[in-house]
């Protein structure tokens, strides 16, 4: 067993130039990761979508917007708002996009298939 603090790593993290945020890499467990993201107050990342796995976002910290849209179904797009210890799904063909929108960083841990990550993560 490793403990690491998940603070530590997003705050020692590099942007992800795919999705444009602080992205790292918390624990990496037989098939799946589990991750941890920053966005910056007034930004969003780079809208994308995963075709095999679905992903979970949860909220350690900040409020924002996650927008979802089912790919090329824009009657679909939903705007949910979260904010500490809040928990989205976002399903495969789903495109979806953090926007913080409050006065501090939004941090988010993720949980998705080692596959969506880099090879089955599509930006649109």
């Amino acid at each position: 067993m490793c403990k690491v603090n998940a603070i530590d790593i997003i705050n020692k993290a590099k942007i992800d130039d795919a999705v444009g945020i602080k992205l790292d890499i918390i624990a990496d467990v037989e098939d799946y990761h589990m991750g941890i993201v920053e966005v910056a107050p007034g930004k969003k990342n780079r809208a994308h979508y995963h075709t095999k796995y679905s992903e979970l976002y949860h909220v350690l910290k900040g409020e924002g917007t996650i927008v979802l849209e089912e790919l090329n179904k824009p009657e679909t797009r939903k705007e949910v708002k979260v904010s500490n210890d809040d928990v989205v799904k976002t399903p495969p063909y789903t495109v979806h996009q953090i926007i913080n929108t409050g006065a501090r960083p939004l941090i988010m841990i993720f949980v998705c298939n080692k596959d969506s990550t880099v090879l089955d993560r599509h930006v649109v």
